[in-house]
């Protein structure tokens, strides 16, 4: 820049000076997305005037909510002007993301407009249930939706058939879907077959399907019930079932596995009693006194056999008997007469016993059932005579029992 100023004698010029303007911010546009995928797209923008300086950053702000250069991340994409874009990953299908291109020169930043995208769904993933409460003609059988693939599930069930080919041979039961499981009765089946699922479940964007997996339906068996025992003793006892329903076919035997392990029909003995449905019982007999044992009732026709429960019962505790004798020799060559003591057929508790002279005088006492009087007392051998002894003791069955009488010794 010159001055410069003018008379009538003519022109005068000022020095020649010079200046330079300051640089503006850039102007930046976002462009739109591109190449959008499940898990990836084209984000990026153009710098259309670098504002009279260079460029020296440039990118995206990039997230899931609105305001990105607030809320998002920080994407570089190099520097310079003109268009730059990049390939970002890691997305999620059916979801919105939203963008902003940057760039920065000396004079600061410029903001290109926000723009947004949503990433297309993906078919479901679903995994297929194992088959429960299988009977002769029904199961609950359902899937679960491990991922809905971004969007909606609009429909989700089962396929079902008797060839391993479900999804082109079979049947469709359409399942409503709850927390993203999805169950219902499968009915009218056959017994005694094999049947094969597939789980499916729908969005937009297509169709998932589970493994396929199998079950077999129960055979048409009687349905049976275990009863109670009754009349049971020390050594015997009834055992009672019932065929509620033949299901159909006729019976051809019916009875009871019994034994001392759980698991009677596998481990324990047989009982037949009868062939035709209602109420039947057995009498067990030869038992062990204070013994736990187990029964199941079952009854058997041309599909199978039918199985009650495992019931059990206790037998009672043997008779309390004790044998006292009534004289011993503690010079016989026996040894079991040598000495004086009852004999039990269980183990008292409580137990004492004591011997007196024909004058009353004690001569003997103990408290140990094992402990057997052998004709002495303090002063050495009891002389030959009657003696008589008082026996006191609990048995197995809790009750007090007094035994009082005479033994002989002899010499």
């Amino acid at each position: 820049v010159q001055a410069y100023a003018v008379n009538d004698e003519g022109e005068a010029l000022g020095d020649e000076l010079s200046f330079e303007t300051l640089a503006a911010i850039p102007i930046v546009e976002t462009l739109d997305a591109e190449e959008i995928e499940p898990y990836s797209a084209r984000l990026g923008g153009e710098i259309t005037d670098d504002g009279g300086s260079e460029i020296t950053q440039r990118g995206i702000y990039f997230g899931d909510e609105e305001n990105t250069e607030e809320t998002g991340a920080t994407i570089n994409m190099g520097d310079g002007d003109g268009i730059f874009s990049d390939i970002i990953d890691g997305l999620e299908p059916g979801a919105t993301y939203y963008f902003r291109a940057f760039a920065f020169n000396e004079a600061g930043e410029a903001l290109g407009q926000e723009k947004s995208f949503s990433t297309p769904p993906v078919i479901p993933e679903v995994e297929t249930l194992e088959a429960s409460d299988i009977l002769h003609n029904s199961a609950t059988v359902g899937g679960i939706v491990t991922y809905d693939g971004g969007t909606t599930i609009t429909t989700a069930g089962i396929y079902f058939h008797t060839s391993d080919n479900p999804l082109d041979d079979g049947s469709q039961l359409t399942i409503a879907i709850e927390n993203d499981i999805f169950e219902d009765v499968l009915s009218g089946l056959t017994p005694a077959t094999t049947y094969y699922l597939v789980a499916f479940a729908t969005n937009t964007a297509g169709t998932g399907y589970g493994e396929m997996v199998t079950f077999t339906t129960e055979p048409y068996i009687p349905i049976v019930e275990t009863h109670d025992a009754s009349e049971i003793t020390a050594n015997t006892a009834e055992i009672h079932g019932e065929v509620l329903s033949a299901q159909g076919a006729d019976v051809v035997e019916r009875g009871f596995y019994w034994g001392t392990t759980p698991y009677p029909a596998d481990e324990g003995e047989k009982a037949e009693s009868g062939d035709d449905i209602g109420s039947f019982s057995y009498n067990l007999d030869n038992l062990d006194a204070n013994t736990l044992y187990y029964f199941q009732a079952y009854a058997v026709n041309n599909e199978g056999t039918g199985y009650g429960d495992i019931n059990s019962f206790y037998t009672e505790l043997a008779d309390q008997e004790a044998w006292v004798p009534n004289a011993f020799r503690p010079e016989s060559s026996i040894p079991e007469n040598r000495v004086f003591m009852p004999v039990f057929q269980f183990e008292p508790t409580r137990y004492t016993m004591e011997i007196y002279n024909r004058w009353g005088a004690r001569v003997f006492s103990t408290n140990d059932f094992s402990i057997a009087w052998d004709g002495t007392s303090v002063s050495g051998k009891a002389p030959a005579g009657a003696y008589k002894y008082r026996i006191i003791y609990v048995d197995e069955k809790g009750v007090e029992n007094v035994l009082t009488g005479v033994v002989n010794l002899v010499r």
